[in-house]
């Protein structure tokens, strides 16, 4: 039935999607604008990006955008990458309809300060390289995120602008990328000195990405409260504004808030995430307002996302049950939110022991993959037609955006 109502909407939903193609475009338009007034006033070397800023312009009715080839709404779960045994996101794809996941984490090397899957796989060697090839070949994308709980981010490791932007670069070419994200937290949301220096490094990237043609859709993954984001994660976001970056989204990590900032928690998670996306929604307004950038609630709506720990949470008291799942998706529908995620896809399966903390299962009452299947009808095909085949029987295909949250186990 709750399949059934979804296809009624399809249509709607459509058209929706059309209208807020079109308004990103002008958003993004006027972002790029700014980062060309940015370079010229820094004494940047600029007439490439004017050139291209130009020839993009002109070449459709829209203009120049950012954002990468995925649907306007898309659910994409965390892939621990590095734990083992492998996750097979290309299974997931086949079997549950699942086209679109976020890839964690790539960091630096202990070693090295190159960039490195969770500090043991080396990005040069194209770790993971044939299954994302594989996904590619059946319709899907990947988000690759950098940074996450564990690790040292690269921002951090590498104290130059111009290297640090060499080692995203890297990346980004090892993968062929038009879809990335940055999951700051822990000790590293307060540290100003490597915010700045990764939002300059993104700006450099987004600025040869479009002397070169070609999308860099960028999201950012932040821990919350419900109450909205923390003064450091806030600053995250208006350092990349100030900089000029072009802000694909924000996501953030709807899970662990603690006793305190989310009382009674257990068979609330669900509103506590709506709360939390609700506060974002307000905060993004206020930043976009003082960098002097217009965009209409539709339009900001698009650049939220939402990513809860599913199952058995950190904090102990909290459990996300499908239940709460099923509400997000309602909201999410609702207003027109661009990202959904879940950490993990490899937690997505039932423990023998209810509350049970694991890397593999939810803890929660569940059947496999049923919080894929819940969440991933949020996608919305990504052509005018909307839907699409999801190779996955009634299972609707998925949508885009991340700012994407981080793990949590």
């Amino acid at each position: 039935m709750q399949i059934r109502f979804r296809e009624l909407l399809g249509s709607r939903r459509s058209t929706r999607a059309r209208r807020m193609r079109r308004a990103r475009r002008r958003v993004q338009l006027e972002s790029l604008e700014q980062r060309i007034t940015m370079s010229a006033s820094s004494g940047m070397e600029s007439s490439g990006l004017i050139s291209g800023f130009n020839a993009a312009a002109s070449s459709s009715d829209d203009g120049f955008d950012m954002r990468a080839d995925i649907p306007d709404q898309v659910f994409a779960p965390y892939v621990d990458t590095t734990l083992w045994p492998p996750f097979d996101f290309v299974e997931l794809a086949k079997d549950e309809g699942v086209k679109y996941v976020t890839l964690a984490f790539v960091v630096a090397d202990p070693a090295t300060s190159e960039p490195s899957w969770g500090g043991y796989y080396s990005v040069d060697s194209g770790y993971r390289g044939d299954q994302i090839d594989a996904l590619r070949d059946l319709g899907g994308e990947v988000l690759v995120s950098f940074g996450g709980a564990a690790g040292t981010p690269l921002a951090a490791a590498i104290p130059d602008v111009g290297e640090l932007t060499q080692a995203y670069q890297a990346v980004v070419d090892q993968y062929d990328l038009t879809w990335i994200d940055f999951d700051v937290e822990g000790s590293w949301v307060a540290d100003e000195v490597s915010i700045d220096r990764r939002s300059q490094a993104i700006r450099n990237l987004q600025n040869q990405a479009a002397v070169d043609g070609r999308p860099l859709e960028v999201w950012f993954t932040l821990p919350v409260l419900p109450s909205g984001l923390t003064n450091d994660g806030l600053y995250v976001v208006e350092s990349a504004l100030s900089y000029g970056v072009d802000i694909g989204g924000v996501n953030i990590m709807a899970m662990d808030y603690g006793d305190s900032a989310a009382p009674n928690p257990d068979g609330q998670m669900g509103d506590y995430a709506i709360q939390a996306a609700q506060s974002l929604f307000d905060q993004m307004r206020g930043a976009y307002d003082a960098a002097g950038v217009q965009v209409t609630d539709a339009e900001l709506w698009s650049l939220v996302g939402v990513t809860p720990m599913i199952g058995q949470n950190d904090v102990m008291s909290e459990r996300f049950y499908i239940e709460d799942a099923e509400k997000l998706l309602d909201f999410a529908d609702e207003v027109g939110m661009g990202f959904l995620s879940a950490w993990s896809a490899n937690r997505d399966a039932p423990c023998e022991t209810f509350g049970q903390l694991a890397l593999t299962c939810s803890g929660v009452p569940q059947e496999p993959f049923e919080f894929a299947q819940t969440l991933g009808q949020f996608t919305i095909g990504g052509d005018d037609s909307g839907g699409g085949d999801t190779g996955g029987g009634d299972t609707v295909s998925y949508t885009h955006l991340t700012l994407p949250t981080t793990p949590y186990v």
